[in-house]
C-alpha cells in the first residue's frame, strides 16, 4: 500500500449511471479498491428508474454522489466534473471496472511531465466467455500527430487518465451526443496539442452485455458519425484553443469524405451533400477506402454524381438478376 504524501495529486473518478443497478456497485468498488491512495469517487445518477440510486447511496460517505434529470451520459459526466476537485480525472462507466493498480501505474507519467493524457489497454468480460484482451490493436502514439492518431485510434472511456486542465480547456463533454462521446472529447483534446502516452498494460475491464441502457444499443441514423465530424469541423476550424495544421485539416476532411459516402449509400443524401462540399472546401486530396478508379474520377466529378451513377448501376443489376 502506498503512503499518502502531499506530493501525490488528487484523482477524481467520475462515474455516470443510468439504470445499471446490477453493475454500478462493482464499478464503485473497483474505484474504491485502487492502490493509489489519494482518490475521490464522484457518482452521478442520470435519472435512473431502477434501484441504481439506492445502490449508490449504500456506499455512504465513501463516495460523493448527485442525481439529475435524465440528460445522457455526457451531462452526467459534466456534472461529475463540476463536483470533483481532482487535478487528474478518471472516467469510468457504470458497467465497467478499473483494475486495482490502474491509477498507481498511470500517475507517474503525468506527474513527471511526460504526458497530458495517459491511456492503457483493457480486457473484455461479462458475456459468458472467458475474460480476454480487447481485440483492437493499439499502437504507440509517439512520433504521430496527436490529432491524426486520435482520428484513427479510439482511446476508450476507461483507458485514459486525464489532466483536468485539458478537459476544462476544451469545454468538457459535448452534451447531446448519443454515440462516440469520448471520441469527440479526445479529438478536441488532441487538437490542442496534448501529449499522449500509451502505458502498454491491461488495466481495466470493459463489460460486454445486452442491457438496454448501453449506448451501443441505441439505434441511430446512418449519418450520425458524419454529423459528428461536421460539427467537429465547425468547432475546430474556429480557432483557439484548437490548432489545425494542414495535415490535421486533410485528415479530418478525409474522414468527412469517407462518412459522406457511407451516409449517401444509406439514404442520407442531404447530409452527404453537405459533407462532400465541406470536405472538398478543406482539401483537394483525401485518404479513403474506395477503388482507385473512384478516387481518380472524384478529382474531376462531384462525388454525388458518382454515387448516383453507382446507385443506378446497382438498381439495374438487381433487376437483371431478378429477371
Amino acid at each position: 500500500m502506498l503512503i499518502l504524501q502531499d506530493s501525490q495529486p488528487l484523482i477524481s473518478v467520475v462515474i455516470p449511471c443510468y439504470n445499471t443497478d446490477q453493475f454500478i456497485g462493482e464499478a464503485i468498488a473497483s474505484a474504491l479498491n485502487q492502490t493509489y491512495p489519494n482518490v475521490e469517487i464522484i457518482v452521478v445518477d442520470d435519472g435512473s428508474s431502477d434501484r441504481s440510486l439506492e445502490v449508490i447511496q449504500s456506499f455512504g460517505d465513501r463516495i460523493r454522489f448527485d442525481s439529475i434529470n435524465h440528460r445522457g451520459a455526457c451531462a452526467a459526466r459534466n456534472r461529475g466534473l463540476e463536483l470533483s476537485k481532482g487535478e487528474y480525472i478518471q472516467f469510468l462507466d457504470a458497467d465497467d471496472l478499473l483494475l486495482p493498480t490502474k491509477l498507481e501505474r498511470q500517475v507517474p507519467l503525468l506527474t513527471s511531465g511526460e504526458a497530458d493524457l495517459v491511456f492503457c489497454k483493457g480486457y473484455i468480460f461479462g458475456d459468458g466467455r472467458p475474460t480476454r484482451p480487447k481485440k483492437s490493436q493499439i499502437e504507440s502514439p509517439v512520433g504521430i500527430d496527436p490529432f491524426v492518431y486520435c482520428l484513427n485510434q479510439g482511446l476508450s472511456t476507461e483507458g485514459p487518465l486525464h489532466r483536468r486542465s485539458g478537459i476544462e480547456k476544451v469545454g468538457r463533454f459535448t452534451e447531446g451526443l448519443l454515440r462516440a462521446q469520448e471520441y469527440d472529447l479526445h479529438l478536441r483534446l488532441a487538437a490542442t496539442n496534448i501529449r499522449l502516452r500509451l502505458l502498454n498494460e491491461h488495466l481495466y475491464k470493459h463489460r460486454n452485455h445486452d442491457n438496454s441502457s448501453r449506448i451501443t444499443k441505441s439505434k441511430l441514423s446512418p449519418d450520425h458519425l458524419l454529423q459528428l465530424f461536421l460539427d467537429l469541423e465547425t468547432r475546430l476550424m474556429a480557432g483557439e484553443p484548437y490548432e489545425m495544421s494542414k495535415e490535421r485539416v486533410q485528415a479530418l476532411a478525409s474522414k468527412i469524405f469517407q462518412h459522406s459516402i457511407y451516409a449517401f449509400r444509406n439514404g442520407c443524401e442531404e447530409t452527404a451533400l453537405e459533407g462532400f462540399d465541406r470536405a472538398r472546401k478543406r482539401s483537394k486530396k483525401f485518404d479513403y477506402a474506395e477503388r482507385s478508379w473512384y478516387k481518380g474520377l472524384a478529382n474531376f466529378v462531384h462525388p454525388l454524381y458518382i454515387e448516383r451513377f453507382l446507385n443506378q448501376g446497382r438498381m439495374y443489376r438487381e433487376l437483371f438478376l431478378k429477371s
